[in-house]
C-alpha cells in the first residue's frame, strides 16, 4: 500500500524529492503530476508517495538538509562560461505561454552540426507573434513530459530571422483569407 509522505505544488518539485528518495534506494510514486492548475493545492496537489513500511525512512531523508557542491575557483578555467540559461518551451520560467499568449521561441536558422541553431523569443499573443524579445542561439537538451529543455546563448539581433517569422506567421493566414475570399466570390 502506498502512502503520501508530501505534497508540492508544482512537479518539478515532486521529481526533485523522488530523486533524493532513489538515491539512497527508496522506490517513490508521483501521484497527479498532470492534473496541476491554479487550483492544484485545493485539489491535494502534486502527491508523493512511497510504500507504507518506507514512509518513515523516506520522510527522514526529505527532512535532512540537502549539501550544494561548489567547484573551488582553482579548478574553473580562466575563460569566462558564457552565460546560458536553461529554458524550458512551454513549461518554463524563460519562455512560457498561457493560452498562446506570453513569451514563445521562433524559428531556426543557421542550423550547425552540434545541434545549434538561431531562434528569437517572441513576446506571443494567440500564438501570433507580436514583439521579438531577443535572439539566442538555441540547442535542445533533453524532452521532458511537459516541454522541451533548451540550452540558450544570446546573441545580436537577427533580423532575417525575425522577418521571416513574421512572414509565416501572417503570411498564410493572409493568402488563406485571400484565397477564401476569392472562393467564396
Amino acid at each position: 500500500m502506498l502512502v503520501t509522505i508530501a505534497t508540492y505544488l508544482f512537479p518539478h518539485e515532486a521529481h526533485i524529492a523522488k530523486a533524493r528518495l532513489e538515491a539512497v534506494g527508496i522506490e517513490s510514486f508521483i501521484a497527479d503530476e498532470h492534473t496541476t492548475n491554479i487550483f492544484s493545492n485545493a485539489m491535494g496537489g502534486v502527491r508523493l508517495q512511497v510504500p507504507a513500511e518506507f514512509a518513515a525512512q523516506a520522510q527522514q531523508v526529505l527532512n535532512e538538509p540537502t549539501e550544494i557542491e561548489s567547484i573551488p575557483e582553482s579548478e574553473m578555467g580562466s575563460e569566462p562560461t558564457p552565460a546560458v540559461r536553461p529554458c524550458h518551451d512551454q513549461a518554463s520560467n524563460s519562455t512560457f505561454t498561457l493560452s498562446g499568449t506570453g513569451t514563445k521561441l521562433y524559428g531556426k536558422r543557421d542550423k550547425d552540426s552540434d545541434g545549434w541553431y538561431t531562434a528569437t523569443e517572441f513576446f506571443c499573443f494567440l500564438h501570433l507573434p507580436i514583439v521579438p524579445l531577443g535572439c539566442y542561439r538555441v540547442r535542445k537538451v533533453r524532452s521532458l513530459p511537459l516541454g522541451v529543455q533548451y540550452e540558450m546563448r544570446p546573441m545580436d539581433a537577427n533580423i532575417p530571422q525575425a522577418r521571416n517569422v513574421y512572414l509565416v506567421a501572417y503570411g498564410i493566414p493572409f493568402m488563406v483569407y485571400v484565397l477564401f475570399n476569392l472562393i467564396a466570390n
